[in-house]
């Protein structure tokens, strides 16, 4: 670091010095192996107080308890979780059937679906008639349901 030192507004010199800083703070770490899939009640985690002035991610900083979060990739022992690595789990999955609902006023029509990716509720999905083949995109609502966005 270098800084001046001022005599009531007088330089008196330039000087510079070695600093370390530091960025102590409690993270979720994996004290045992994780597979992707596993639910977070499931997983082996601990709370530890770690330097985190290196990190360029997003810490995750959760509940562990939550069982409507999964893990989204493999995570080795001693690594760090990180945002990215915890998703809702999916409600619908890849090839399954579903209800596409789609609202104009007051006026509902429905349709049986066949969903072409997984997602959790609030996603964003790509589903496809059964009967025309045609591919809607929608947003899971429930495990039963996707709402088409306006055509």
């Amino acid at each position: 670091m270098r800084f001046q030192l001022l005599d009531a507004g007088v330089p008196i010199g330039s000087f510079s010095a070695y600093v370390k800083m530091a960025l102590w703070k409690d993270v979720w770490v994996a004290s045992g192996s994780i597979n992707r899939g596993t639910l977070l009640p499931e997983a082996k985690l601990e709370r530890q107080r770690m330097d985190i002035i290196k990190n360029r991610r997003d810490l995750w900083d959760g509940n562990p308890s939550d069982s409507r979060f999964w893990f989204q990739e493999v995570i080795s022992p001693g690594r760090l979780i990180y945002a990215r690595s915890v998703g809702m789990k999916p409600v619908v999955r890849r090839g399954g059937l579903v209800k596409a609902v789609v609202t104009n006023g007051s006026l509902t029509v429905s349709a049986n679906v066949k969903v072409l990716e997984d997602g959790a509720p609030g996603d964003v999905v790509r589903v496809q008639n059964l009967v025309t083949r045609k591919e809607l995109i929608g947003e899971v609502v429930d495990e039963n349901t996707v709402k088409i966005r306006n055509l």
